[in-house]
């Protein structure tokens, strides 16, 4: 009999409590993967299958065999032509990922965590009907899994319509993903059957309120004359976005069901001028602004570089699609409506 041995790459970078990361994060010994297993015997897989020859096993990297390990070790089949089916996903022990129990080999349930710098990439992949080689040619290869994004990736930046002069300058005090209706708390994950491909989310649960994102922001200390704000985000640049996240830092969100609702953002902030002539020192005026983003932008797998453009009067939105598959680019204005308390 041979070992069963496993590899694994996630293509493009993945990431990993809402931080960037590369595959070799993966290969942390606290980290690794996770793998479902069902033996069919000589039926191939269907969805639905008990894990009934591995569960919830992780797989970490030993750098100095520089392999991949489990335990305990399994074995192929010794019946020629049985077959196994595996079911991948990383980070392994990550919050939010639950198994279905031993009712199914292909199958979780994921829920975003409540804090904004906590969000996990889900990553997952599949190697569906293995066999084992023929004895005369070594044995059977290691079984490999590309792990693919799961989930809708979203980084924000931001900037105003123009160098901002005279010592004007928008400050930034909160940010909520305001539209309930597509952004999800939690939902289930069905893997695909198909080898390679991606699976398919059903039972999607949305957020029961606005969705705060205040811990993922990089928050300065901003002070302007005597108005000082020690969490907020100064902008009057137009050259150059400022990102609101920790370098490397991303939201991560189950992708929507469909485009016929418009996700939206809500943002909170100040516009404030150093003025001498004035009490203060300066003049303010409060703003709070809704703005929608484009339909479906929460696309399975697709990574979405989002600019908002704070002008005296509105806000425009620009989206650049930065996807692990393919790149689009859109760009939507919104409409100036005064504020309505």
């Amino acid at each position: 009999n041979q070992a069963i041995e496993f590899s694994t790459y996630t293509g493009k970078a993945a990431q990993t409590k809402g931080l960037e990361t590369t595959t070799a994060t993966i290969k942390v010994a606290t980290t690794g993967f996770g793998i479902n297993a069902a033996y069919t015997g000589q039926s191939n897989f269907a969805t639905g299958n008990e894990p009934n020859f591995m569960y919830n096993e992780q797989v970490t990297y030993n750098t100095g065999t520089k392999g991949w390990e489990y335990s305990p070790v399994k074995y192929w089949p010794t019946m020629i032509g049985d077959k196994i089916s595996f079911f991948a996903w990383a980070p392994y022990g990550a919050a939010g990922i639950d198994l279905a129990g031993h009712s199914a080999a292909d199958k979780l349930t994921f829920t975003v965590q409540a804090q904004a710098n906590n969000m996990v990439d889900f990553v997952a992949g599949n190697a569906i009907d293995k066999t084992q080689k023929d004895a005369a040619t070594g044995g059977a290869d290691s079984v490999k899994f590309n792990l693919l994004h799961e989930l809708s990736r979203l980084d924000f930046k931001v900037k105003t319509s123009e160098d901002l002069e005279n010592g004007s300058y928008v400050v930034l005090k909160s940010a909520t993903l305001s539209s309930l209706d597509v952004f999800y708390q939690s939902a289930t994950y069905i893997f695909s059957d198909k080898e390679g491909q991606r699976g398919a989310w059903i039972d999607r649960k949305p957020m029961s309120a606005a969705y705060d994102i205040k811990d993922a922001i990089a928050w300065e200390n901003v002070s302007i004359s005597s108005y000082v704000n020690p969490q907020a985000i100064q902008i009057n640049s137009n050259t150059t976005p400022k990102s609101l996240f920790t370098s490397g830092q991303y939201l991560f969100l189950i992708p929507a069901n469909d485009g016929t609702n418009a996700a939206t953002v809500t943002f909170e902030y100040d516009i404030v001028t150093e003025d001498k002539n004035l009490a203060l020192g300066y003049s303010i005026t409060k703003a709070k602004k809704t703005v929608k983003l484009p339909a479906n932008i929460l696309q399975q797998g697709v990574a979405y570089s989002i600019v908002f453009t704070f002008n005296m009067d509105q806000i425009e939105v620009s989206a650049t699609v930065d996807t692990w598959n393919t790149t689009t680019d859109q760009e939507i204005d919104v409409p100036f409506t005064p504020d309505v308390e």
